[in-house]
């Protein structure tokens, strides 16, 4: 993926699930052990 470029994310599952996402250098966290099941946002790095 690009930076500039938009992501949506949308997690489907049954049960209890903790979701993760970082950037591929590690130096941003979008969702860290989080509940949530839905993410959308602009990227700011490539990877």
């Amino acid at each position: 993926m690009r930076s500039s470029d938009r992501l949506n994310l949308n997690l489907e599952t049954e049960g209890e699930v903790l979701l993760s996402f970082y950037f591929p250098t590690g130096n941003i966290t979008l969702l860290d052990k989080s509940s949530d099941r839905q993410w959308s946002g602009q990227l700011s790095e490539e990877g």
